[in-house]
């Protein structure tokens, strides 16, 4: 059985194998509250539609809609880049600020994912936020527009299929919480 730490430790390393950087701490969160039942519920109806000895598909991968979900809420939650930088190509104003051209204009992606008025509850992990479409420019996980991270779906695949095999091959157990449920111990088992 695979301790806290070590579970940790391998996620920080698919993290880096991806070009993605996470703290522990939002890691070990997004772990502990999410509801394990769904993703077994998705996964399960995918092996026994699939033939024996077989990988894991492009169609069976676009057919984990709670696993996107889960992957959408982590990276709002834990927002690995924390702000980005722009520059204004012609002079505007927003709100009574005037921003000439020219000027750096730095978007605090972060204050975003948390702000009550954008995500109700935001503190909360919830997947279900991403049930309905967006409002624009309110989900920055990956960055928007022309400059979006140009490996956002080869990101989102590897993270599936990570998924995937973690709920398939381990079992996640909780093994200690404290009665303010921020703190909790998990363990995995590695379940052949």
């Amino acid at each position: 059985m695979l301790g806290c730490s070590e579970i940790v430790g391998k996620l920080k390393k698919f993290s880096c194998l991806i070009g993605v950087s996470c703290r522990n701490d939002d890691i070990t969160a997004s772990v502990a509250e999410f509801d394990a039942w769904p993703f077994e519920e998705e996964h399960r109806r995918i092996i026994e539609n699939r033939k024996s000895g077989t990988n894991l598909t492009w169609s069976e991968v676009n057919n984990m809609p709670y696993t996107a979900k889960v992957i959408s809420e982590t990276l709002r939650r834990a927002t690995i880049l924390p702000c980005f930088s722009r520059k204004a190509s012609q002079d505007f104003e927003i709100n009574g600020y005037k921003v000439r051209k020219g000027w750096s204009i730095n978007l605090d992606v972060v204050s975003i994912h948390h702000d009550p008025e954008v995500f109700s509850n935001p503190e909360k992990f919830d997947p279900s936020r991403f049930d309905e479409p967006l409002r624009p420019f309110s989900f920055l996980g990956f960055g928007s527009g022309p400059r979006m991270c140009p490996r956002m779906n080869l990101a989102k695949l590897e993270i599936c299929v990570f998924i995937y095999h973690l709920i398939n091959k381990y079992t996640l157990l909780i093994m200690e919480s404290t009665s303010s449920g921020r703190q909790i111990m998990l363990g995995w088992e590695y379940t052949v």
